[in-house]
């Protein structure tokens, strides 16, 4: 019987070895969990849920929960304060939810949870209140899945930079990530849906690709776009100036032209004799210019300047000749009459009714009249242009203007008489040096002859 006995008992012990020892499910609970700890809750099937509210017994507290799906892959997380005691979304669009964990932190604790299909609570809303310590068994905690990559990349080339812009990508996104060449770019994820790319080198091309980002997780890269930043092209000069005119207005030349249509023109410029004669750009359509010499024929041209300082070629020439015009002055001298002259060509002639004469110069005095007696002047010169004017000569003397010589002539004639402008100069330097030397010797002079009284004293 003892025999019988051990060997039921070797029995049980094997048996108790072999056979897999079976757990019981775990029963729902009900009432509050006290934390920390983390509780599940299993909705009975997969439920559309935009937003959810927690009950609870404190405040202040900062909760996580985790959102998944049927087969029980994470979908979502969010953490909270107690604000959970209202209605808090779960993000910008509903998710299909079948279980729901809430981490409770120390000393805190929860008695349930209600969701809705709805913003803050609208649409459908289901309480639950039956929870588990223990997660479901199909239950698994991969990383939260990335948001879907942006489309619709677009790259615009510039000076030295790329210009990107996107459209956003769809589910929760916390920002993008832009890559160059495979490198990301930015620093921290971009909120806008725009980007620029700067410092690159024109001529050279780059690939670019956008990620969305929602807190840790990141997308797929998007479709990549390839770009060549190039430098703008050269801004072409204006178009040449035309219809130039040029006419004498009495020793000065006024030059007229046709405006230029170019939006970003800036002005003109107008050359006389291939030199610039304005100091700044002309903003009209004329320009006088002074200091002309009677007789002379001038050449003009216009060009057209814009913004970016770039100038036309020079317009057609339009040339004008300052006409020669004779001014005579009468200056009445009691016994005589003074004539001076500036313009015409000699050589001149002068009739006075009782006596006539030929000059070259640009002074001549009529002589032998008699004081306070009319006489009827007529002057003219080569050219035919004459000047009349009936002077009386009147009863005392009048100032007579000296006649000062002409510069150039003057130099004219000093370089017949010395040879060239240099032999010019050394007579003037040499003219300096002698009288210093003068000077020099009259001064000692002086000083020894105050000696020689001193001494004789």
């Amino acid at each position: 019987m003892k025999r019988i006995y051990a060997l039921v008992a070797a029995l049980v012990m094997v048996l108790l070895i072999l056979i897999p020892s079976v757990s019981m499910a775990e029963e729902p609970s009900s009432g509050a969990a006290k934390g920390p700890v983390t509780i599940y809750f299993d909705l009975g099937g997969v439920k559309s849920v935009r937003s959810i509210k927690s009950f609870g017994s404190s405040y202040g507290a900062v909760w996580t929960m985790y959102f998944y799906g049927g087969d029980g892959v994470s979908l979502k997380s969010l953490t909270v304060s107690y604000a959970t005691q209202n209605w808090v979304d779960i993000g910008s669009m509903s998710y299909n939810i079948r279980y729901v964990s809430l981490d409770i932190p120390q000393d805190e604790q929860s008695s349930g949870i209600q969701l809705a299909s709805g913003s803050l609570g609208s649409g459908t809303a289901t309480s639950y209140r039956s929870f588990y310590y223990n997660p479901p068994a199909d239950l698994t905690d991969p990383p939260l899945p990335a948001p879907a990559a942006p489309t619709n990349l677009l790259a615009t080339a510039g000076d030295k930079k790329v210009d990107l812009s996107w459209t956003s990508a769809l589910g929760s996104v916390t920002g993008y990530n832009v890559y160059q060449d495979g490198v990301k770019v930015n620093g921290s994820p971009i909120a806008a849906l725009t980007y620029t790319v700067t410092g690159l080198t024109n001529g050279t091309s780059y690939s670019y690709q956008v990620t969305a980002v929602d807190g840790t997780v990141e997308s797929s890269k998007s479709a990549a776009v390839s770009v060549t930043p190039m430098a703008p092209p050269p801004v072409p000069p204006p178009a040449v100036p035309t219809g130039v005119t040029a006419a004498d207005t009495g020793l000065k030349a006024t030059v007229t032209w046709n405006a230029n249509t170019e939006s970003d023109l800036a002005g003109y410029n107008v050359y006389r004799d291939g030199t610039k004669a304005n100091s700044s750009l002309v903003t009209g359509t004329t320009m006088d210019v002074t200091g002309l010499t009677r007789g002379q024929t001038y050449s003009f041209r216009v060009s057209a300047v814009n913004t970016s300082g770039k100038e036309s070629d020079k317009s057609a020439e339009a040339l004008v000749t300052i006409a020669n015009v004779m001014d005579v002055q009468f200056i009445p001298n009691m016994d005589s009459i003074v004539l001076q002259l500036v313009g015409g060509s000699p050589p001149y002639s002068v009739d006075w009714g009782i006596g006539t004469d030929t000059f070259n110069a640009t002074k001549y005095t009529i002589t032998g009249l008699v004081p306070d007696t009319e006489y009827t002047v007529t002057v003219s010169d080569m050219a035919g242009q004459t000047a009349t004017k009936t002077v009386n000569t009147g009863n005392m003397k009048a100032f007579n203007p000296p006649t000062m010589p002409d510069p150039v002539s003057m130099f004219q004639k000093m370089i017949d008489s010395f040879g060239s402008a240099g032999t010019i100069a050394l007579a003037i330097i040499g003219g300096a040096v002698g009288l210093g030397i003068l000077c020099i010797i009259g001064i000692w002079g002086w000083r020894l002859s105050k000696r020689w009284l001193s001494a004789a004293k």
